[in-house]
């Protein structure tokens, strides 16, 4: 796996942190699903 930095605005940052918090899951996972879905909703356009 590849590690990766990203800068994020504070609001940004603080949506997905709250999302993974509620459900027990990391920040990384949360970004991986999200770019995942983002990615395959895209290539089907």
């Amino acid at each position: 796996m590849t590690c990766a930095q990203i800068q994020l605005p504070d609001a940004l940052y603080q949506r997905p942190k709250a999302f993974a918090a509620q459900r027990e899951l990391s920040l990384a996972e949360v970004a991986r699903s999200g770019l995942e879905l983002f990615l395959d909703r895209l290539s089907k356009q």
